[in-house]
């Protein structure tokens, strides 16, 4: 099983161009992983979260001439000036705090979120992102704190919902996860990485033809999702349709041809079903991709 992937959280997004940053997919166990640069999904299909207004279209054009998109230090230099000139400025903070995550800073995106917070105590987007930093910082009770306040102020916004899933699959609690990415998907968050995710708490929950459909749902927002057809192909062998499975495990590993894992249960399944010389082979190449296993 692969971890939960991530949709991009842009909130005051400074420029027009919506960079992406690569993405982190790790192998099993399932388990969530925040340690990316946030702002970001950790997903292989990103799609963009909430936007507001920027302070000023000069600003704007000023920061896109100074600044290359990803030197995040210039933009972090540049908001400081802007928070020095006015420590009032709430968006400053909230900017500063975006960039502060995307460095990896995320004890500072904490600090300036807070802040933000403090100077607009209703921003959905603030809570939201700042419920990120924390997970980045392995501080799970206080991000589930702030996603449920980000859940309270917007209601109606589909990505608290999603982050808090992350957390609730994470503890074990499957029903509550699957019931917050459904809601999630009903308030318009339909896109690949939230069947995908919501794929991965079916199958912890042993409701495999359930996680079959999700992942095809994710396969059809992006057909060269490799980690789609690894976890459908799980869900495959787990339903005992073998030849699914082995269908799906094959176009993993055409997706993803150095996925040591896409090997090994490929290889597992033909042992399972008696291709003894085809098992030894994946379970060969396997072995050379992944000596430590």
């Amino acid at each position: 099983m692969r971890v939960e992937h991530f949709k991009t959280i842009l909130g005051v997004f400074v420029f027009g161009l919506a960079f992406l940053l690569s993405v982190l997919v790790v192998p099993r166990p399932a388990v969530w992983d925040c340690s990316f640069p946030v702002g970001e999904k950790n997903y292989v299909t990103i799609q963009d979260g909430p936007f507001q207004t920027i302070p000023s279209r000069e600003t704007l054009e000023n920061e896109m001439d100074a600044c290359a998109v990803d030197d995040y230090q210039c933009f972090i230099a540049q908001y400081t000036e802007e928070i020095d000139a006015d420590p009032e400025n709430y968006l400053a903070y909230f900017n500063r705090g975006w960039y502060y995550n995307a460095d990896e800073q995320s004890d500072k995106a904490v600090k300036d979120y807070t802040r933000a917070i403090k100077l607009a105590p209703d921003d959905f987007d603030s809570y939201l992102n700042r419920g990120i930093a924390y997970e980045n910082l392995d501080k799970k009770e206080l991000a589930l704190k702030d996603y449920a306040k980000a859940i309270e102020l917007d209601p109606e916004n589909a990505d608290g919902y999603f982050y808090r899933a992350g957390i609730l699959d994470d503890r074990g609690n499957y029903k509550k996860a699957i019931a917050d990415y459904t809601r999630a998907i009903e308030l318009g968050g339909d896109d690949a990485a939230t069947y995908y995710n919501r794929a991965i708490s079916y199958s912890n929950n042993k409701e495999f033809a359930k996680s079959v459909a999700d992942n095809t749902r994710a396969i059809e927002f992006d057909p060269d999702d490799a980690d789609a057809y690894y976890n459908r192909a799980n869900a495959y062998a787990d339903l005992r349709r073998y030849d699914n499975a082995t269908d799906d495990y094959t176009r993993a590993i055409e997706l993803a041809p150095d996925d040591a894992d896409a090997y090994r249960s490929r290889g597992e399944l033909y042992k399972k079903t008696g291709q003894a010389d085809r098992a030894a082979a994946d379970f060969r190449k396997a072995r050379e991709l992944d000596p430590k296993q």
